[in-house]
Parts: structure tokens; sequence; C-alpha cells
């Protein structure tokens, strides 16, 4: 049927060639690109394709452009492509746009002639280019999730994301109100769930306020008590439940995975799988946020993978349990990294509060049937919160301090920093809870995430006190004894030994000085630097300049300085 004078043609609206920053000698048709060729004439290059912008990265490097291709089912396609490989590696770059479904001509004038239209066209916008997820500089004002979704700064470009199968679960299903309503008010009255999900949400302050507090928390309990429900409402916050990872991976698995989830939440469940002899690596390598500098193919130093992620770990024994088994003994750098909560303690199990539900076994089935199909709406709304104050972040800043130093005035802090470093981790915690119930995500009341982490603090205080003591009374002991027995010379300061002795030892009326040979006597080997770390971190031993567990001091008979094992006497543990 042929058309009459009173058909209408539906013919494209191109943008002018101006507009789009094409190049001079090409022209965009409703068939595609067409250049001049040879002889004057146009000759037709390829279906249609648009630069849409330039990128480079933060510290400007790895210049390139987005490519925008339709394929011939009307599907676009955005290939980043650098312009060193659209230089050096052309022939690559166009497998990857025929691949795309851009159709071409195969004559090498023509070919050239493509390769001379992208590396010339010149787009309006530029965008910022990113390989890591979380926060974009440190404006605070664009987020990038493990889906490559953008929050924020829509002129950031995510390319060659580092992720993984927890990252790429940041998926959002069914709405934020739905969420509130079926997950974060169940929430309301346990103390466990909320320090749960504010451990979630906690690591998106971490890059935001420029805070070191890599790390987390560790629910420990008995079997089928509530932890793993606890962790799948944490990680609904970011996505699908699913997407908790296990503890059986390798520390290099971990450290890949803990990149793969920068500036968000690790879930790890079931502490029993990991080997205790690594124990102590990887929780070091989680917490500080460093990977392992690596060689590449070509003999280059490779990038190290760097992180700040919020951990929330589930086991039925402790992190100093764990390390035992595998001949550790936890020290305060691990101590400090990965915090023990009991979470067998409330009153019904990992529970307090059961919202109508006849038991916790139905409750735990009612969370996890809410969070299968509620989830990964809560991060999203906290950091778009986030941005629109990144202005306050000094207040916010403060407000983590200030509440750290309430929790301190709950309980003795010893001299070794190790209960101010956990006083700020769960003040960091208990501040994402009340942000987040503050912009009306969580569906709690305001001062329950402070609560939740307070009493955490205080019971994590109480129990490292017992631990602590405990590993010191053998060691005070076996000092004592020494100093007690009358065949070893202990000199007091000021008076002078009998000629011809050697003094074991110097006191005072607060001090024990220790010479080192004393102290290697009493604890052989790798024991005595054991020993003493242990009586730092109880606060007994005076420690020296940094890190250093010995202290100079003048010995008195010969004028000069010398290294001594300083410790408090008369120390009442309990």
């Amino acid at each position: 049927m042929s058309a009459s004078s009173n058909s209408t043609a539906i013919v494209p609206v191109w943008p002018a060639a101006e507009s789009l920053g094409l190049p001079v000698g090409f022209e965009m048709t409703s068939a595609g690109v067409e250049y001049i060729g040879s002889n004057g004439s146009k000759v037709w290059l390829c279906s249609k394709l648009i630069v849409t912008s330039t990128f480079r990265d933060l510290l400007g490097n790895g210049w390139g452009r987005l490519v925008e291709v339709t394929d011939r089912d009307g599907m676009i396609h955005y290939l980043p492509l650098t312009d060193a490989d659209l230089t050096s590696k052309w022939t690559a770059m166009l497998r990857r746009l025929i691949d795309a479904g851009l159709r071409t001509q195969t004559d090498p004038s023509s070919k050239k002639a493509l390769q001379r239209l992208l590396l010339k066209w010149q787009p309006a916008r530029c965008q910022t280019s990113t390989s890591s997820v979380g926060w974009v500089g440190q404006d605070g004002k664009a987020f990038v999730f493990g889906t490559g979704k953008v929050v924020g700064n829509l002129d950031v470009l995510p390319m060659n994301l580092t992720t993984s199968p927890s990252s790429s679960a940041h998926v959002e299903q069914g709405t934020l109100d739905e969420w509130r309503a079926e997950v974060g008010a169940l929430c309301k009255g346990n103390d466990i769930l909320i320090l749960a999900v504010s451990t979630a949400l906690a690591g998106v302050l971490l890059d935001f306020l420029d805070l070191d507090l890599g790390g987390g928390l560790h629910l420990k309990g008995a079997s089928s008590q509530g932890k793993s429900t606890a962790l799948r409402v944490a990680t609904s916050v970011w996505g699908s439940p699913d997407a908790t990872c296990s503890w059986r991976a390798t520390s290099n698995g971990l450290e890949v995975l803990a990149a793969s989830l920068n500036g968000t939440f690790l879930p790890l469940d079931e502490l029993g799988e990991v080997d205790g002899r690594h124990l102590n690596d990887v929780l070091y390598c989680l917490a500080n946020g460093v990977g392992k500098t690596r060689m590449t193919a070509s003999q280059d130093m490779g990038a190290t993978k760097r992180w700040r992620v919020s951990v929330l770990s589930t086991g039925e024994i402790s992190i100093a349990t764990k390390l035992a088994e595998g001949g550790k003994r936890q020290m305060a750098g691990q101590m400090v990294r990965l915090l023990d909560v009991t979470a067998d303690g409330q009153r019904f199990g990992a529970f307090d509060e059961l919202h109508g539900a006849p038991d916790a076994a139905a409750f735990a089935d009612r969370l996890k049937r809410a969070t299968r199909v509620q989830h990964g709406t809560a991060a999203v709304a906290f950091v778009r919160e986030l941005i629109a104050r990144s202005n306050k972040r000094d207040e916010i800043r403060s407000l983590v301090q200030r509440l750290s130093e309430s929790f301190r005035s709950n309980v003795e802090a010893g001299i070794s920093g190790v209960v101010g470093r956990a006083a700020d981790r769960f003040a960091v915690i208990a501040i994402a809870g009340e942000l987040a119930t503050t912009h009306g995500i969580t569906g709690w009341n305001c001062g329950e995430a402070t609560l939740a982490a307070k009493q955490a603090f205080i019971a994590w205080h109480e129990t490292r006190t017992d631990s602590m003591i405990d590993a010191m009374e053998p060691l005070l002991s076996k000092i004592s004894e020494f100093c007690l027995n009358g065949s070893n010379a202990v000199v007091r300061f000021g008076s002078e030994p009998d000629e011809g002795v050697m003094p074991a030892a110097w006191e005072d009326d607060r001090l024990i000085y220790l010479p080192t040979e004393t102290w290697h006597m009493l604890f052989p080997d790798a024991a005595g630097r054991a020993a003493a770390m242990v009586l730092r971190e109880g606060g007994i031993l005076l420690p020296g300049e940094g890190e250093n567990l010995m202290r100079k001091a003048s010995d008195p008979r010969r004028g000069r300085q010398r290294y001594y094992t300083i410790i408090k006497q008369r120390i009442k543990l309990r």
C-alpha cells in the first residue's frame, strides 16, 4: 500500500553535530555515522554510536571516553575505553565495540576513520572514573554500590569495579517504608538486632568521617539462638540477606572480599570454620584495610588493595578461644579489631521482644521471610541522607568523640588505649544507628541505638577485665615470688647493694625495675615479650616510648641509663 499524501513518516531527530561534540568531517544520520571519503563523498562508517563523555580518575590519570552503542535490537551498551587502549590496542577495542553490537565497515581506511572519530570526539561532559565501591573522593558527594549504582554526583563513572558475590548483591527489593515496617520495626526492643543493623550502617561513616576504625563486632553464643538471624537482618540493610559470607575463606580470599565491600558491610558467618592458625593475620588484614603488595605479570608493583569496612561476625566461640585453637593468645590488636558480644544472653536467646510471635523460632522465621523480600533500601537512604549533610561531617565526628568519652566514663579505662579504641568503635556504631533513626530509616526510638551500644561496651569491658586478670595473675605471682625470695638481691633505690652483689632488681614504693637479664630468666625466650604485652594491656607495665615494652631508667649504682621492664607494686587485681 503506497503512502498517501496525508500519511506521516516518523523520522528520528538527531542532535546537531556541534552539540554532540562530533569531529569535523563526520555526520550523524538515521543510519548511523558517515564520514567524508578520500574522493569527497559521504561514506557510511558505522551504526549508531555516541561518545557521551570523557573521563579520568581522581588523580587526573587514565583518560578515556564512554562510548554508547545501540545494537540491532535497540539495546544500549556503554563501553568505557581509555585513550591509551584506543591508541595502542585498537584492534582489541574494535572487537569490544563489535561484540556490543556495533556494525561497521571492514576496510582498513574505514577502521582508521572510526579510530580517529573516537579519539577526536570531544563531548561536553567529563566524568570521574573509579574502580572502587564506596565514597568517591573526599567531599562526601558520591557513593558507589557493588552493582555500580551511583548515589549523589552522577558525574562519577564506575568502571572495572572490584566485585564479589556479596558486593554484587547490593540490590534493592521492596521499598524503604516496607523494610522499616517489616524488618526495622521488629528490631525495636531487641538490643542485639539494633546493634547488628547499626554495625551494618557504620561502614558508611568510616571514610565519610575519615576514621581508622575498620573491624567490628563478633556475636558469640550457643547454636540456634538467633545469631545468624541477626546477621541476615544486618545484611538486608545492603541487599540480599543470602549474601552473608563464610569464615571458611582464606586470608587472600577475604582480602579481595573486603576490597569489594569498601565503605560498606562485611557479614561473616560461623567463626568455627576458619583455621585458628590464620585468624590472627585475617583480623589484622580486615581491620587495617591494606592488602598485600603483589607483582604484576609485567613485573611492576601492582596497586595495593585498600578498604575501610564494618564487620559483623557470628560463632559459637569467642575470638580468644579460636585463636587458642591455633596456638595463639588474643592480644590487644586482635581484641580491639573484632569485639566479642555475647548474643545468647537475652530473654529469648538473641532476642528480648518477640513482637507477638509465639516463640523465638517463629520470630526468627518472620524476620527471615521479611528480609527475603525487603532489602537493600536502608543503605541507599542512609547514604543519601549523609550526602545531603556532607557539610556536617565535623559535627558528626564530634558526636562520635563525645559519645566515646561518655562510654569510657562508665568503666575504668586502662593506659593501654584498648578500652578507648573499643569505645570509639561502639560510638561509631551507635551514631550510625541514631543518624538512621533521626532520618526515619530504622523505625526505632531515638536513643535505642546508643543504649544498645553502651550496654554492649560495658559488657565487653567486664569480660575483657576478667580475662586480663586471669592472664596476669600467674605472671605477677611469679614476679612476686621472685622478689620475696631472700636469695634474690632486690635492692631499693637509694641504697647500696652488698659488695660484689649484682642486684637482680630494684624497687621503690611504687615500682619494680627488672633488668633485661632478670626478665628473661623469669620468662625465657618468646615468653618474655608475651608476658610484657599482657601486663602492658592490663595497665601494670609502664612501657617506653612508642611501642617499646621496656623503659630507660638510671642505674643507681653505675650512674648510667639502662633498660628495665618496669611494673607497678602492690596491685589489687580483684
